[in-house]
């Protein structure tokens, strides 16, 4: 028990520390990739906690930038406070902005919170185009180059486990995809009709576990769920005093949640193990392949011995 519990420990201070907090900037809803000379633009965009802890006080600085001439055309600081973990807060700007002259410019958006544990994720910007009224005829979401993974994580790995698990022992497995849809704007200037990627948005994903043999798993009730904890049974099936060899399979179906832009094709995997070496989670782009992974134990009381 008092491995298993190490274990547990080892693997949230990996991932989550038990004293921290880290607040991000979503994605930026208004104003769009193109908008129309001298409209009111409304200004709104989310402030996430992917962290633990709740974030108490924290500013939302808004800035909008002429590319053409580099000088800065509007600036809101908005003081905010008490968001929850694993929460999002959509943010609406009480003032407007109103361009008043066509061209691209940047839209920069900077969370400031002293308790910050990742201060890489604390601005977004998006460059967007200020076009004549006329021009604008529409938009449409394009599913973009689909599912890209980020990173995969399995602990302990083989090397720490040094090729031995007891019945009853915890493996963390973690993995994290990436969506970015494409926002295309369809303009007719001059009785000619053109189309425009404006710019990359990323979209929401959802991660379903599932486990085939022996043992259980434990998901977050909160979150992404992107992490999962497998643990060994207590007492393997077939167990005789003798080292034996179990085999469980964790796959993941990874899709778009419904309430997203434009969904992508789900894609699988699971768990795989190559003794001697250690284990990985996806390989490739849209479609992974996931595999096996194999102990051995002799019976309630045994070691189970990897490969």
């Amino acid at each position: 028990m008092r491995k298993i519990l190490l274990l547990l420990f080892v693997y949230l201070m990996t991932t989550n520390s038990l004293f921290s907090t880290d607040l991000k900037v979503g994605n930026i809803l208004s104003p769009l990739a193109a908008n129309s000379l001298s409209a009111a633009l409304d200004i709104i965009y989310e402030i996430q906690n992917i962290n633990i802890l709740v974030a108490d006080q924290y500013t939302g600085l808004v800035t909008i930038k002429n590319n053409k001439t580099n000088t800065s055309v509007f600036s809101y600081l908005g003081e905010y406070a008490n968001l929850a973990p694993n929460s999002t807060r959509t943010v609406s700007v009480p003032t407007k902005w109103t361009p008043s002259e066509i061209g691209t410019f940047t839209v920069s958006i900077t969370i400031s919170f002293a308790d910050d544990i990742d201060l890489s994720n604390n601005t977004k910007s998006i460059v967007i185009d200020v076009v004549s009224i006329e021009c604008i005829t529409g938009y449409e979401w394009n599913e973009g180059i689909g599912f890209i993974i980020k990173n995969n994580t399995l602990f302990p790995d083989e090397i720490s486990l040094n090729g031995k698990m007891k019945p009853g022992d915890i493996i963390g497995v973690s993995c994290k995809v990436e969506d970015l849809d494409e926002l295309i704007a369809h303009c007719r200037c001059e009785d000619k009709i053109n189309s425009k990627i404006m710019s990359d948005f990323p979209d929401d994903v959802e991660y379903d576990w599932v486990l085939t043999g022996e043992g259980s798993i434990v998901q977050p009730t909160v979150g992404t769920k992107n992490s999962i904890f497998y643990k060994i049974p207590e007492c393997p099936k077939g167990g005789s005093g003798n080292e034996n060899t179990i085999t469980v399979v964790l796959s993941v179906t990874i899709r778009n949640k419904p309430t997203g832009l434009k969904p992508d094709k789900p894609i699988n995997g699971a768990v795989t193990s190559s003794p001697p070496t250690a284990r990985t989670i996806f390989s490739g782009n849209r479609r992974s392949r996931l595999g096996s992974d194999s102990h051995e134990n002799n019976s309630c009381n045994s070691k189970i011995k990897s490969g």
